[in-house]
């Protein structure tokens, strides 16, 4: 396979390291699909999340997609489909919502930190090294000519990356940009530095 297909597209095996959730976040989820509520900060900011695990905006998270957003979050596939109440195999944003207990305003940022981690520390000092690299004009967000220059050599194209554009304002935000790609091993980030830089 190439470095491009393996980034984009990953095997499906389940990340084998795995932490407990207690041990992770000071919050337990509802295992029984509790229907617990959300304070409007809370609920807005786990709908946020969704956007991002829902990668090809079906509407629905599959276990491909989980798989891959929660690779670093110490979570399980397994774990988290307990959410799937009705048994159909992926999670509905309803089925996501219910399955948190109740997330206090002051622990919002931190828990959405913590779901949204996609990357490990060295492929996300690589790819935002990359992205300041691509931001020409400094305004910490990526337009369409940026991105266009950025990717010359690469083999991605600006309809790729798009995709990635979650809030529909056609800029890719630094957290866009290290949610569109697939989780990358440390053992090939200087590979994939090269070939974002459009090298080699």
């Amino acid at each position: 396979l190439s470095l491009q297909t393996r980034i984009v597209h990953p095997p499906s095996a389940a990340h084998p390291s795995l932490r407990p959730l207690e041990t992770t976040m000071g919050i337990c989820c509802a295992t029984s699909g509790g229907g617990a509520k959300q304070s409007p900060r809370a609920k807005a900011m786990l709908e946020h999340v969704y956007k991002y695990y829902d990668k090809n905006g079906d509407g629905v998270v599959s276990k491909q997609e989980l798989r891959e957003a929660i690779e670093q979050t110490g979570l399980t596939v397994d774990y988290f489909m307990q959410a799937d109440t009705d048994k159909d195999g992926v999670i509905s944003k309803a089925e996501f919502l219910d399955f948190f207990d109740p997330i206090p305003d002051n622990q919002v940022e931190d828990m959405k930190e913590w779901l949204l981690k996609k990357q490990s520390e060295q492929a996300t000092a690589m790819l935002l090294e990359v992205y300041a690299k691509y931001d020409k004009n400094g305004d910490n967000s990526l337009n369409l000519a940026e991105l266009q220059r950025g990717i010359q050599g690469t083999g991605l194209s600006i309809k790729y990356l798009m995709e990635g554009d979650k809030d529909g304002n056609y800029r890719i935000s630094k957290e866009e940009w290290l949610h569109l790609f697939a989780p990358i091993p440390d053992d090939e980030v200087e590979e994939t530095r090269k070939w974002l830089s459009g090298v080699g």
